[in-house]
This record gives structure tokens, C-alpha cells and sequence, in this order.
């Protein structure tokens, strides 16, 4: 019993890392910001679309098969590539693709980069980004060069620590009063919905999963039962964290509002930490978000390079030059700065997350009532979100 209660804990901590990364620093303070004293009906919004959501992609994809860790796995038939593969080979691929390579190299990682260099820069002002970025990369590539032990690295090493870090921000943060907004109850609750959408948790949940759960087929020693209730466990373990640390985030950014205007998104939590706490809390601060984001970073960075390599099964020798590759992409992209990757990626969002919500109910739906509707769900939902966008 203990042991099982022990790797659930190292998974579920390893769940909540690997979601809890640069935009789930940066958009809970943001919708706290913008909500004030209507937080309560905007943290409600974004727990919807920011963990609800995610949490129903990991079920649907546990739902559909056995999660194996890479997109096709040894024998072309890991969960992602299956699961994916109902809309077809090549749309399933070319969805795969879009999909890591906005939590990769051209979206969550180049933001994650972004936003440890946010954290840090009021303890090294003379730091350069390239610097950092060339520092930040090359922590990230070391600890993946051993993607066996990834779990471990988080859940037990790294994700303590983050915790800790935002307890003591968050316990001291909360007090006091809060300056009351303007507005309304629904745009409040739509605030918080549509800030969920650009965490792009939905789009890691089918990623992350199968990384959590191969983790626990080796725990669970050829056991289904106890595979599926380990991975259940990790899954709603990591979604209560998140959902607890969204709320202090959406809290402290509603009691802190009007010192946090003017201030970079990037910026916000450091902000918070000396206002609160004084300036002897910026290494604390600094060190949690980077963590954060460095927890995120290397899953997604081992995720995409493994796409590659399973992209190309004849030339299995790529190995480390797909992992090189993709942090060299990370490093170009992170020049870009967090308000233009921010415009790009919403765009593509308003189309991609309402369909692949719809996907995974209707995945969920086929698995227990035995029809075919996904595929066509999917690609309806795609149209109906295109057309939306077109005519917004």
C-alpha cells in the first residue's frame, strides 16, 4: 500500500510539473488581474478549459488504449499515434506535428525560456537573453539526455521544491483587500475560460500521459488493474495541485492588481514576491520559476525530439541530433519575446482547442458506446472554429 501510494505521489508531482509550466505562471496572475474582486467566477473559467479539460484529454486517451512513451512506439502502435490515427494516417501525423511542434520548439518552449529569463533577470541585470537562453538550453539537454529517467528527475527532485516555493508566496501573497473590477459575471467567467486555452494543457495532456503511464507499466509489473488505478491516481493527483496553485495564482493576481500594472506579463510573479515579501524573496521567486518552466521544458523538448525520430524509423541513428535540433530551435524562437508568441499561438488555438475538445469527448464516447463518430466530430468542430474565426 505504501509503495503505491509512493509512486502515485512521484507521478501525480510529475503530472502537475510537467503542466505547471510559463503560461500557468503567467495567466492565472494575468486573469486575477484583469478580474479583482470578480476572481472567484474567472478562477471558475479557467479551471474549466485549464484543468477540467486536460484531465478529460488524459482519460480519453487512457480510455482509448495502452499508453506507450513515444508517437508511434516500436512497433508503430503507441497510444498518441493510435489514438491520433482515427482521423486518418496523414492528418493524424500532420496534427501530431502541429501539435508538438506549439508545445515545442515554436510555442510552450521558446515561452518557457522567456519566462525563467523574467524570473531571474532582477538577480542578474547584466544577464543577456542569448546567454541565458544558450544556459537555459543547455541545462534542459543534459538532463534529457537520459529520457529513462525523466520521472524521477521531476517528481522527486525538482517539483518539492516548486511546490514549496509557491506555498510560501501564495500563504503571504493572499491578505488583504482586493480593488474591485468592473467586470461582469459572464465576461469574468470568459476571461478565465479563454486564458485556459492558451496554457495548452489539453494539447500535453496527450503527450504527457503516455509518458506517466509508461512509467507506471514499469511500476506496475504487468498488472492492468494496477495500472489503471496508478495512473488514475497520478492523473487526479496532479489535476488537484494545479487546481490548488491556480487558485493562489488567480488570488494573488486580483489582490495585487494595481501594482502589477505597467508590469510585463513575464514579470508578474517576481513583482508580487517583492511587493509582498521584499526583495530578500527574489531568489526564492527566481529559482521556483525557473524550475517551473525548466520541468516543462524538458518533457515537451524530449516529446518533440522523439517525434522526429519516430518520424524517420529507417534512420534510428538520430537519437541526439533530434534533441540537439530541437534546442537549437528552442533557442532561435525564444528571441521573439513573449507578447508576439502570444498573438501566434492564440490564432491557431480558437481553431485547434474547441476541436480536439470535442474530439476527445466524442473518443470517449466511442469507446463506451462502441459507434465511429470521432473523425467526423473532429473535423465538423474544425470547420465550425474556422468559420467562427473567419467571421469574428
Amino acid at each position: 500500500m505504501f509503495k503505491r501510494l509512493s509512486i502515485i505521489t512521484t507521478a501525480g508531482f510529475a503530472v502537475f510539473s510537467m503542466f505547471f509550466g510559463s503560461g500557468n505562471l503567467v495567466f492565472p496572475l494575468l486573469v486575477g488581474k484583469q478580474s479583482q474582486s470578480s476572481y472567484g467566477l474567472a478562477m471558475l473559467g479557467l479551471m474549466v478549459t485549464g484543468i477540467f479539460v486536460p484531465l478529460l484529454g488524459m482519460l480519453s486517451l487512457l480510455a482509448h488504449g495502452k499508453p506507450g512513451k513515444s508517437a508511434r512506439g516500436a512497433e508503430g502502435e503507441g497510444t498518441v499515434w493510435t489514438y491520433m490515427n482515427t482521423l486518418g494516417r496523414r492528418p493524424a501525423w500532420l496534427l501530431m506535428f502541429v501539435i508538438l511542434g506549439l508545445l515545442g520548439p515554436f510555442g510552450v518552449c521558446p515561452r518557457c525560456i522567456l519566462v525563467a529569463y523574467g524570473g531571474l533577470k532582477p538577480l542578474y541585470p547584466q544577464l543577456s537573453l542569448s546567454l541565458f537562453a544558450f544556459l537555459f538550453c543547455g541545462l534542459v539537454g543534459f538532463m534529457a539526455w537520459r529520457p529513462q529517467a525523466i520521472i524521477d528527475w521531476i517528481g522527486k527532485g525538482l517539483t518539492p521544491f516548486l511546490l514549496a516555493g509557491l506555498s510560501c508566496l501564495v500563504f503571504f501573497g493572499v491578505r488583504g483587500p482586493t480593488p474591485e473590477g468592473v467586470l461582469e459575471a459572464q465576461e469574468a467567467f470568459s476571461l478565465g475560460f479563454f486564458k485556459g486555452y492558451e496554457t495548452m494543457d489539453l494539447l500535453a495532456a496527450f503527450f504527457f500521459s503516455g509518458v506517466v503511464v509508461e512509467y507506471m507499466r514499469a511500476q506496475a509489473q504487468g498488472s492492468k488493474r494496477q495500472l489503471l488505478v496508478l495512473s488514475l491516481g497520478a492523473s487526479v493527483l496532479g489535476a488537484l495541485l494545479l487546481g490548488l496553485v491556480y487558485w493562489g495564482l488567480v488570488a494573488l493576481g486580483a489582490k495585487h492588481a494595481l501594482v502589477l500594472e505597467g508590469v510585463h506579463p513575464s514579470s508578474f510573479l517576481v513583482t508580487v514576491a517583492q511587493e509582498t515579501l521584499g526583495s530578500w524573496a527574489l531568489p526564492v521567486v527566481g529559482v521556483t520559476i525557473a524550475l517551473a518552466c525548466l520541468t516543462t521544458m524538458l518533457i515537451l523538448v524530449q516529446l518533440f525530439a522523439q517525434f522526429v525520430i519516430d518520424s524517420f524509423p529507417k534512420r534510428r541513428s538520430l537519437g541526439h541530433s533530434a534533441l540537439l535540433g530541437t534546442l537549437v530551435l528552442c533557442f532561435i524562437q525564444a528571441h521573439l519575446q513573449f507578447d508576439r508568441l502570444e498573438v501566434f499561438l492564440a490564432k491557431i488555438l480558437q481553431v485547434a482547442y474547441p476541436a480536439l475538445i470535442i474530439f476527445a469527448l466524442a473518443m470517449l464516447w466511442d469507446r463506451f458506446r462502441g459507434t465511429h463518430v470521432s473523425a467526423k466530430a473532429f473535423w465538423i468542430a474544425v470547420f465550425a472554429s474556422s468559420a467562427h474565426l473567419f467571421y469574428a
